[in-house]
């Protein structure tokens, strides 16, 4: 047993050096975080080697001490959102209380994999419906990840409403990538609770978990180089932090109740708002830049992130990305209208008004106008 141990122990410390190799430069935390969840999510890995190599009466001993590191997935998960979509981010003493049922699982597998022999072990794995350990810490695992990720999506979510705010890029507002994470947590979790109720063969449970592991990877990976090509400048980062800090549930922002007081008068904002307006007309080829932000209509104005926010939130009614959007695809609109254009692509007038794909700018159009590009140019062409 000393060699399945030490063979273990190796193989996270080689999942560890990876993970920190292909992470280099991102933050230390957000680093470390998204090193412990591969090395959680690929432990299936190591139960594949023993498996092969020392036989079924290992991996049955070992199925009961891999639940409690898929168990780990789910506050991990979290904390690496928390401090990938949070820069300001930091883990603090009471967030290790997130970590005990972790702690908890990884001590009762211990002693389920010593406290039987090789026959009750086997018995556990027939007894499907029975209370057993390997069961109870089956359920607990899936509580544990089931409620993380449930805070993983409402953390994902209010991110997005807050880079509405922001930017007009539906690549960096939707967050995809972090949503694709939660679906893997999601996979697991189902397999799990399957795995309890139904059983598996340790064929199953390793083919399953390794691909699992495979998808976390990707999209963890990228969700890096999008945070690279697609990341937000400085000035809109801390503006994000300060309004991360003022609103504590993604319902007050999607409610509209953004900012609960503003030193600005009626006036100022129609004043401001006219100001804006204005700005968007008269620097179109800023606006059509896919990577326009907050900042640069703020410079435009002559005014602070926070004030044009709140100009565009209580004057015009309107958050950055539906205001950027809404302009862009009223420019494409007359374009598509245009005889002259009729010889023009799809994709190149999307390009030529901010954005980066035929598929984005399908969906920006179809969500405002209500049709497709390609509808709406033909419905003008026959006179409609």
């Amino acid at each position: 047993m000393a060699e399945v141990l030490i063979t273990f122990v190796l193989s996270q410390v080689a999942l560890l050096v990876l993970s920190a190799i292909l992470n280099l430069g991102r933050n230390r935390l957000s680093n470390t975080m998204l090193a412990l969840l591969y090395a959680n999510v690929a432990v299936s890995a190591v139960i594949v080697y023993l498996y092969l190599h020392y036989g079924t009466a290992v991996a049955i001993r070992l199925r009961g001490a891999m639940a409690p590191h898929v168990m780990g997935v789910g506050p991990l998960l979290y904390f690496y959102l928390q401090s990938e979509l949070n820069p300001g981010f930091q883990f603090r003493k009471k967030h290790i209380l997130s970590l005990l049922p972790y702690v908890g699982g990884v001590l009762v597998a211990v002693y389920a994999m010593y406290a039987f022999d090789a026959h009750e072990r086997a018995q556990m794995q027939t007894q499907l419906w029975s209370f057993n350990a390997l069961n109870v810490i089956r359920l607990l695992d899936s509580a544990v990840v089931g409620y993380f990720l449930v805070k993983s999506y409402q953390l994902v979510r209010k991110r997005s409403l807050l880079l509405e705010e922001v930017t007009a890029n539906q690549d960096i507002v939707k967050q995809n990538w972090a949503l694709l994470l939660c679906g893997i947590v999601f996979g697991i979790l189902l397999l799990m609770l399957m795995f309890a109720v139904f059983g598996a063969s340790n064929v199953t449970v390793v083919v399953a978990l390794l691909t699992m592991a495979l998808l976390f990877f990707i999209a963890a990976l990228y969700g890096h180089f999008h945070s690279k090509v697609y990341g937000l400048d400085k000035e809109c980062e801390e503006f994000l932090a300060a309004r991360n800090s003022s609103n504590g549930h993604s319902s007050q922002i999607e409610n509209g109740q953004k900012y609960k007081t503003s030193g600005l008068t009626p006036e100022q904002i129609d004043s401001y708002s006219q100001k804006i307006v204005e700005a968007l007309n008269d620097n179109t080829q800023e606006v059509f830049d896919p990577l326009f932000q907050l900042s640069r209509l703020a410079k435009m104005v002559g005014l602070s992130n926070s004030v044009t926010s709140q100009v565009l939130s209580m004057g015009l009614g309107k958050s950055f990305y539906d205001l950027v959007n809404e302009f862009r695809i009223e420019k494409a609109k007359q374009m598509l209208a245009d005889p002259a254009s009729f010889q023009t692509s799809i994709l190149d007038v999307g390009l030529s008004v901010g954005y980066n794909s035929k598929s984005t700018f399908n969906a920006a159009f179809r969500r405002i106008v209500g049709e497709t590009p390609s509808a709406f140019r033909k419905a003008k062409a026959h006179g409609q």
